[in-house]
């Protein structure tokens, strides 16, 4: 009887293992983004805009249970309704309508005494550099009201929302909705010198009431692939659709090749950033808006890493005279360089641009596909 009783337990686990439409909800499981080669996000959750949060909370548990716990920029003193940071993740099926579904999860609104956390359930992704998150108006407005549970002393306390499905929706994203600048009760100051007013988050579940709901059958592909979104500091990149963008690699790479002709394929040298030719537009020096958030990834990489001097070379393929190539890979490099210099104010790191024309390929240029590949603009950092 023993065997039998142990094969119904572990069915009955499965069973309740499906009614989750949260990946990660703990935040436990850390990616390692590839831009950064270190670990930068939670799997399965992304933020809006990608971008890093350091903050500072004195005498408060930045975390309900576990290693990790999530922070929302639900304001910003300097910069109030721009600099927002919202997060979000997809649902791993998509709700079903008429379907009443429950949201729980803990939170910990700092210093605030009296707070409000909206949560949107969209049909689509909010990709950043694409839509804005203040066209939508919240799904649910979280206060006070929606606490079952609160520890005074860690001041973390557990919301509980039931509501019920339009039908479609696949995204959930937490953070401030509001169109007006919002001035929190009992915070006096930031978390950080940039301005950051944060919420901590921790432990989110979303779960349908039915007990006789079924799972939708690409649940575990959903997961998957959420896992395998590797990228958190690029715009204009979902979990569903990738587009080409500028890919930063910190590990350096063998040194350069001695470069016979055009069509030499060479080894480049410690490549820290590169940026696809399709950044700029043809025949043109001028940098795309797309790709300058990309960019600002890369400045925060500089500011870590410390680096010294920073070397900017413009490559081309060899289509066209090599003379005006030379001049259009200048043009690009320098382009980059003035970007980034204004990027990084007054620090101190010299940065020298170089254009290097159609002589140093990636690839062989013989085909379209390679050609592209060898238009580009590299970055590389050193230290003297």
């Amino acid at each position: 009887m023993r065997p039998s009783i142990l094969i119904l337990f572990c069915f009955t686990l499965v069973d309740l293992n499906s009614q989750e439409l949260i990946a990660n909800g703990g935040f436990e499981d850390y990616n390692i983004c590839t831009e950064y080669d270190a670990p930068c996000a939670p799997e399965a959750w992304f933020r809006l805009p990608p971008t890093e949060i350091n903050v500072k909370l004195k005498k408060v548990p930045r975390v309900y249970e576990g290693k990790y716990a999530e922070l929302v920029v639900v304001e910003n003193e300097k910069n109030p309704v721009v600099f927002r940071v919202f997060l979000y993740t997809q649902l791993l099926c998509p709700l079903v309508h008429g379907q009443e579904y429950t949201l729980s999860f803990f939170f910990n609104p700092v210093s605030v005494k009296k707070y409000q956390l909206d949560m949107l359930l969209t049909e689509k992704e909010l990709i950043s550099d694409l839509v804005n998150p203040l066209a939508f108006s919240a799904t649910r407005e979280i206060t006070d009201k929606d606490e079952i549970k609160r520890n005074r002393k860690s001041n973390w306390r557990q919301i509980e929302v039931s509501f019920t499905a339009q039908g479609g929706e696949r995204f959930l994203t937490f953070g401030n909705f509001s169109k007006e600048a919002t001035f929190l009760e009992g915070r006096t100051k930031a978390n950080n010198h940039q301005g950051d007013l944060v919420f901590l988050l921790d432990n989110v579940s979303l779960t349908a009431n039915d007990p006789a709901y079924s799972s939708c059958p690409e649940m575990a592909e959903t997961r998957r692939r959420l896992y395998a979104t590797n990228h958190r500091h690029t715009y204009k990149k979902g979990v569903e659709k990738d587009i080409e963008v500028a890919e930063v690699i910190i590990p350096p790479l063998p040194t350069t090749g001695e470069v016979k002709d055009t069509n030499t394929v060479i080894t480049p040298p410690s490549i820290a950033f590169e940026i696809p030719g399709v950044a700029f537009d043809f025949d043109l020096h001028q940098l795309k808006s797309e790709y300058l958030p990309a960019l600002d990834s890369f400045a925060l990489v500089i500011r870590k890493m410390g680096w010294d001097q920073i070397k900017v070379f413009g490559h081309t393929d060899n289509i066209g005279e090599a003379d005006y190539n030379l001049s259009l890979s200048a043009k690009r490099a320098g382009a980059v360089k003035q970007y980034l210099e204004k990027k990084l104010g007054g620090r101190e790191v010299l940065i020298l641009a170089e254009g290097k024309g159609e002589c140093c390929p990636k690839v062989n240029n013989d085909s379209e596909e390679n050609r592209a590949r060898n238009r580009r603009v590299e970055i590389i950092p050193q230290n003297q």
